[in-house]
């Protein structure tokens, strides 16, 4: 298990904020300690590694051993309707994974206070996929856009798992990258400068949020 400790060993964290990649996280935890930091000592960064295995087991070991409340799922995503732009922040009302055969869906924590704060930071509402391989050709990307996939990522969908498993409150936020195509990975190096900008300003409001400041 990989993670960025910004906390004493002696204090108690009470939320995490979560990412496949280090380089996903290290600006998120910068602009964080800069945008917020009386609040600094309140949160905690893991790196789970790409996957659903990999984020399954990176979560439960930390939460094992931590004491957290609630855990944020921030990172990348690729584009599988074309109602997604690149750069859109997406916060997902649905989270569905493959398993068996059979697309099985998880409902994140969400009440209307929190749908309607992400309205109005006109944040793309939406289903995400977790799948457990890269999509990176047209004939996956349209079987999951006949199952109405909005997104796709790696992880969120085994995190929100293991938050179900301890009751903790999970949230999500996903900045697209990519459209999910052949060429996603140049896409995706070429776009994740800009896009991580959209995702820091986007998570720094949801900490507000959650944290009830201003």
């Amino acid at each position: 298990m990989r993670y960025i400790k910004v906390m004493d060993a002696h204090q108690q964290p009470r939320l995490l904020i979560a990412s496949a990649l280090k380089p996903e996280l290290l600006p998120i935890q910068m602009a964080v300690q800069k945008a917020l930091p009386a609040y600094a000592d309140r949160i905690n960064y893991l790196v789970t590694g790409c996957g659903l295995q990999a984020a399954q087991q990176s979560l439960a070991d930390y939460l094992s051993k931590t004491p957290i409340a609630q855990v944020i799922n921030c990172g990348t995503a690729g584009a599988i309707k074309p109602e997604v732009h690149l750069f859109e922040i997406v916060s997902p009302n649905s989270i569905l994974s493959e398993i068996d055969k059979h697309l099985v869906t998880l409902k994140p924590n969400r009440n209307r206070q929190f749908d309607r704060f992400a309205k109005q930071q006109g944040w793309f509402v939406g289903s995400l996929c977790s799948s457990a391989v890269p999509i990176t050709s047209s004939a996956q990307k349209e079987r999951l856009r006949r199952q109405a996939i909005d997104i796709v990522d790696m992880e969120a969908f085994a995190l929100l798992q293991v938050c179900r498993q301890y009751q903790l409150p999970f949230y999500c936020l996903k900045v697209v990258t990519d459209y999910a195509q052949e060429n996603s990975e140049t896409e995706f190096q070429q776009n994740l400068a800009t896009a991580l900008l959209n995702l820091r300003a986007a998570v720094i409001e949801l900490l507000k949020f959650i944290l009830k400041i201003g």
